[in-house]
Formats: structure tokens, sequence, C-alpha cells
């Protein structure tokens, strides 16, 4: 395995020669008209991330073309109402691409034998539940299985038919896949044996040092991979844990947590932590995936004015504003004076069940909205609120909002209400009432949740369409 890595890094360093720039084309079609803008991921600074988009606006007949100058071949992905696709670009090609067509949502024309290995690969996140059995005590035979696993995929690689550069950017891609993998696996027997008192193998720390190592990291072509703000992440945790001991590391945390100055105390962190080349890139992408939680944590404002300070010809500041953006406009708008109605039923420690919450409502039909203000999901079905509540309000029916929010989130709860003008009936749920709704709810997968109760109290529809969906909403009403 060893072997293998430094032939990766060989083969990297000589594929990072050449800067010349050349243009590279997408052209696309968009099925439905009614869209009028295209995101797809940012290509700068010799990284691939998704936390940071740019855009494309779609004319009237439903088309529109990207250019782009790289020097490299990249990956790019392209997100919208029909779903998620990356594809592979390289210098001076043209690529088109078809978008809401089944059975492809985003499809890419002429897709070439790279894309199409590359699509049948292994994708599930590592960190997903499920890629790793329940038991992972026997580590070493989920390890070489890992193992066995990448070097199948290199080896049926060196058969596709490819330039060397594309060839090379998936076999980058998918050394920081496994990397990742081996990451997680050791991450999580590390963390429960230390939770167990228990000192932590060596050969796990070997295995998750190995993933992480300062040369792979910085190395310009594993940056342009899919995973690599991810891999980050755990190089951060690996580094930590080999200076600090995991009840100091819980007791600091918890106090940076209390004071509001975990994410600050996280990049501070880093910058030890990591290798200096990669903390631009790293701090960034913190400062993004954090806002676009939509948490609206204060924190972040002054994270980003740090980070523009430090950084100050940095290319991501553009990407960041916006986002810090929204959480200055959340505390403007809570602190104003607002005159929607919204109703709060505090007393949540004595509503225990489903039928306790609607029946203030009897007689009503009733959609009930299931979230919390972590649920990113949740929060992005607000911003159809205008459309449901004149649905809601044409159809005579009620509206409840039951929030899962613990209690110490219960401020940050009224304030989201307001933000997203969640004018109805509120309810933070206890744990009893919680336990109710998923057993009362088949098929639980989480939320956001929705559901249509009738005159009489019944359940009619246990998974209702979203505020999204509102033309489907508005036939079941």
């Amino acid at each position: 395995m060893k072997k293998l890595q430094i032939l990766l890094l060989f083969a990297m360093t000589l594929s990072a020669c050449n800067t010349k720039k050349e243009n590279v084309t997408i052209k696309g079609t968009v099925k439905d008209k009614k869209t009028t803008e295209l995101l797809y991921s940012a290509t700068f600074n010799e990284n691939y991330n998704n936390w940071f988009k740019d855009s494309v606006i779609i004319d009237s007949t439903g088309h529109f073309t990207i250019s782009l100058k790289i020097d490299q071949p990249y990956f790019i992905s392209f997100k919208s109402n029909f779903g998620y696709k990356q594809i592979i670009i390289e210098p001076e090609k043209i690529y088109e691409i078809e978008i809401g067509s089944e059975p492809e949502p985003i499809k890419l024309v002429n897709k070439s034998d790279a894309q199409q290995f590359y699509d049948n690969l292994a994708s599930s996140h590592p960190n997903a539940y499920g890629f790793f059995p329940e038991d992972i005590s026997d580590y070493q035979n989920i390890y070489d299985s890992l193992r066995t696993n990448l070097e199948k995929e290199l080896q049926d690689l060196s058969k596709i038919k490819c330039s060397e550069k594309v060839r090379n950017l998936i076999r980058t891609d998918r050394q920081v896949y496994y990397n990742l993998a081996f990451s997680s696996l050791a991450s999580r027997i590390n963390v429960t044996h230390l939770r167990n008192n228990e000192p932590t193998p060596d050969d796990i720390m070997k295995m998750w040092g190995n993933a992480v190592s300062d040369t792979f990291l910085t190395n310009i072509t594993t940056r342009k991979a899919d995973y690599y703000y991810d891999l980050l992440g755990l190089a951060f945790w690996y580094n930590l844990y080999t200076k600090l001991d995991y009840d100091s590391i819980s007791v600091i945390r918890k106090e940076k947590r209390e004071q509001g100055l975990i994410h600050s105390y996280n990049i501070e962190l880093a910058e030890s932590l990591l290798p200096k080349e990669i903390l631009e890139f790293y701090s960034a992408t913190y400062i993004q995936s954090r806002a676009k939680q939509k948490k609206f944590e204060k924190e972040l404002i002054n994270l980003s004015e740090k980070f523009k300070t430090k950084y100050s010809d940095s290319k991501y500041i553009s990407y960041i504003q916006p986002s810090i953006g929204k959480i200055e406009d959340f505390y403007k708008k809570v602190a104003a004076d607002s005159n929607e109605e919204y109703t709060f039923l505090d007393n949540y420690e004595n509503i225990n069940s489903l039928a306790d919450c609607i029946s203030p409502l009897k007689g009503k039909q009733i959609y009930i909205d299931i979230w919390s203000t972590s649920c990113g999901p949740c929060k992005e079905e607000f911003e159809y609120n205008e459309k449901l509540k004149e649905t809601l309000k044409n159809k005579d029916v009620e509206i409840i909002y039951i929030s899962l929010d613990s209690d110490q989130n219960k401020d940050r709860w009224k304030d989201m209400i307001k933000y997203y003008n969640l004018k109805g009936n509120h309810i933070r749920a206890n744990e009893k009432l919680e336990a109710d709704l998923k057993e009362k709810i088949e098929r639980w997968y989480g939320i956001p949740r929705y559901l249509i109760i009738d005159e009489g109290g019944n359940i009619v529809n246990n998974d209702a369409p979203r505020p999204s969906n509102s033309q489907e909403l508005e036939k079941q009403l």
C-alpha cells in the first residue's frame, strides 16, 4: 500500500507541471422553462469545493453557456431542482448537458469512458449511516476490504480509455475517498476506546496518520478531489488527538461552546494543526459550511471579518459574504417589531402526544410541519412560506409547527419563527411528544416531515407534500 501511495504522489506531481490555462465550454438545455438560474461549483485556487458556487443565467429558450479557463482536468458539479451531477472537464473541450429529463435529471451528452467509469464508482459518504457495519471491532478486515476495493478500482481505471491527466484526477479522487473511509474508521474506533478509558491501538492511529499525511494533503491534485475538505476535517481531529487527551478536549470544547467561541477556537486550532498551505481554503470552507447551515450563529460574523483581514486578497471572500450577510440580516429582523401573530404553546412539558397538539383545533383540518432549527432542508422549505399561507387560507386549513429543538435552543427557535415569518401555532416537542410522533408516523425517516389531519383528528396523510410542492399539496387539502 505504501508503494501505491508513493506512485500516486509521483504521478500527481508530474501532472501539476503544466500551468497554461485554456478554455473549456459547457453548453446546456433546461427542460423546465421556469428555471432561470443554475448553480455550479466554483473552480479557482486549484481546489474543488461544492461549498462555493457560481451561477449561470438560463435564457428564455432554456439554454445556457459556461466558459472557464483551466490548466488541468477538474471536477465540476451542477445542482438544480432536478438533481445533482458531477462531471470531469478538460481544457479545450466542449460539453453538453441536459437538465430535467428522465431517467437522468442532469445528463451529460456523449459521456466519455472515463465519466462512465467514474459514475459507476462507490460514492456513499464514509461518514453516512450504514457505510460501516455496526460492529467495527474487526477493523482490520474492514480496512483490508476497503483497501482491496481501492486497488481493484485503480486496476480497472488503468484499462479505461482517457488521457493520463484525467486518469490521475480520478485516481487521486479515489485515494481521497478511501483515505476518508480509513480515517472515519480509525476515528470511530479511537473515540470508542477513549470513552471506555482504554488506550487506542497503535495500528489504528498509524492507519489514521497515513491517511491524512501532510504530503498527501498539500499535493495540488489532491486538492481537486471531491471530499477533500472532509478529509481535512479528519486530519484536524487526528492531529488534535495526538496533542491533547480526550478529557482535556471535551472540557475545553464544552467551555468554548458555552462562551459562543467554538468556531473561533476551531480555526485557531487549525492554524497550529494543519499545513499552512491549505489554511486559507480550510478556514474559508469552515466559515461557509457553518453559515450555510442557517443556524445564524453570530460568532461567524466576527470570524469572517478576521478572515478578510488575514486573507485580504482571497477569492473566497466574495463567496462567504452573501452567507454572512444572511446572518446579519437575521439579527436585524429578529430585533425589529413585528405585527405577525405567532402562537407559542410554551407549556410543552404537558403536550405529550399528537392528540394533545391538535385538540385546541378540534373540528379543523390541520397541516403539520415537523422541523428543527438545525435542519437545513426544513429551513429551505420556509422559502415557500408566503405561497403556503395563501394555500392554507384558501382551503381554511390551520397549521401547527412542531419543533424538535431542545431547551438549549429555545431562544433560537423563537428567533427563527420570527425571521421566517412563520405565522401559526408553534410547539416545541418534549421527549414524550417526539416519541409519540415517531410511533404514529409510518416509516419515520427524519425531518422535515409533513402531516395532514382531518376534521376528526385523524391522520389522512403522514407524508404530505412539502410547501415547495404547492400544486400537489393544494390537491390533497
